[in-house]
């Protein structure tokens, strides 16, 4: 097989294959809308670590709640516009709410923002990409064992909360890194199912997948924070 023949099919046509015209139209304009979601959370990181953390932090989470319960209040289907108002606000809160462990990371080692980023879209395509070729049962097998993670893991985090381990807090991030991924496989199966119902809100649909991403990408940005800190722990040791 050359290489003509792999990227044929590797392509979005093949590999969507199993769904309806429509269902795809759907993806892709889901897809599209958190594309701009995260341009707006990038932008809305650097704007606020070049105004040295004016937003970020209380200010950036009280606007963004806001903002969520205002789109969570608001029909898409009967007002677009102000929808995507208070979603893209959203983002941009978002990025800013994230500049202060941004600045953290770039002060330790800038190289893990972007291994951390690079490995948040290799893991979100794969779980995306498998999720749009199950099947109804396989969604069924997905929240079950979502449920049994969600559970252990926020038990996990209360014990910790008062033991305070070290070896605890690191099972949690990787616990938290495999049940994160697993959001993104159910959300992207409900998606899939509310479309094919006739259920096609592109802009809560895009919500549910950013957040998703934006996990996705704090676990693995704590992952690498962790692993750095033991090896310069070990140096010290020797």
């Amino acid at each position: 097989m050359n290489l003509e023949d792999i990227v044929t099919n590797l392509s979005f046509d093949r590999l969507t294959s199993n769904l309806s015209p429509s269902v795809k139209s759907h993806v892709v304009k889901v897809y599209s809308n958190m594309a701009v979601m995260l341009g707006l959370a990038t932008l809305g990181t650097y704007l606020d670590i070049l105004l040295d953390n004016f937003a970020g932090g209380m200010v950036s989470t009280i606007v963004s709640i806001v903002c969520l319960l205002g789109f969570y209040f608001t029909d898409e289907r009967i007002n677009q516009q102000q929808a995507q108002m208070y979603l893209y606000t959203y983002s941009l809160m978002q990025g800013m709410s994230l500049a202060p462990l941004i600045s953290f990371v770039a002060y330790v080692d800038p190289s893990l923002i972007f291994m951390a980023l690079g490995a948040t879209f290799i893991l979100f395509t794969c779980f995306s990409l498998s999720a749009l070729n199950s099947s109804r049962r396989d969604m069924i097998y997905t929240a079950g064992l979502l449920s049994s993670w969600v559970s252990i893991y926020l038990w996990m985090s209360l014990i910790n909360f008062f033991v305070g381990s070290r070896m605890m807090y690191t099972g949690e991030l990787y616990l938290g890194l495999m049940v994160f991924s697993l959001f993104v496989i159910f959300d992207t199966q409900i998606m899939i199912a509310k479309a094919e119902a006739g259920s096609k809100l592109v802009l809560r649909h895009s919500l549910e997948l950013f957040m998703d991403f934006i996990q996705l990408f704090v676990k693995l940005i704590q992952i690498l924070l962790e692993k750095k800190e033991k090896k310069k722990r070990r140096e010290r040791d020797e």
